[in-house]
């Protein structure tokens, strides 16, 4: 008697071992999980890079820059440019340029609409001029070129 009693608590304590440790795993997993989970989630989205069609050109001693189409822009979009190898950083807002505030409420620089940035010693002829357009709030490039005057005729 004494026989069966020992087998029926070795098989009663491995019953009991068996459920506790899947348990255990279960606990495992379902924590491991959710630590993923939450750090996937509490990670901060960016917004979306905006596409704009903008073209550049230079006339005389301005940079003219004009909105074609596609989202538009906040003010504060970072304009960069290198003229000869000179840095120039503006943000749009701060920009001389046709915007029409009255009839545009957005604030925004949208299609249809132009900048012209112009700097008494701006001197373009002759010089390759760099220029990218940077959304601030995606902190991407949305626009890039090149623009190469060449020295006036003789």
């Amino acid at each position: 008697m004494k026989r069966r009693s020992v087998v029926g608590n070795k098989r009663k304590n491995r019953a009991i071992t068996e459920i506790v440790g899947t348990m255990l795993l279960l606990s495992i997993s379902v924590t491991l999980f959710s630590i993923v989970y939450l750090s996937v989630l509490s990670v901060p989205s960016t917004p979306p890079t905006p596409s704009a069609n903008i073209a550049c050109m230079a006339v005389g001693n301005r940079i003219i820059l004009e909105h074609y189409g596609g989202d538009a822009l906040d003010l504060d979009t970072k304009l960069l440019m290198t003229v000869g190898g000179t840095p120039i950083e503006i943000t749009i807002g701060d920009v001389n340029s046709s915007l029409n505030w009255d009839s545009n409420n957005d604030k925004k620089w949208g299609m249809g609409e132009r900048l012209v940035y112009s700097n008494g010693s701006l001197v373009l002829e002759g010089n390759q001029v760099e220029i990218s357009v940077v959304d601030v709030g995606s902190n991407s490039i949305v626009m890039m070129g090149i623009l190469q005057r060449g020295a006036p005729p003789s």
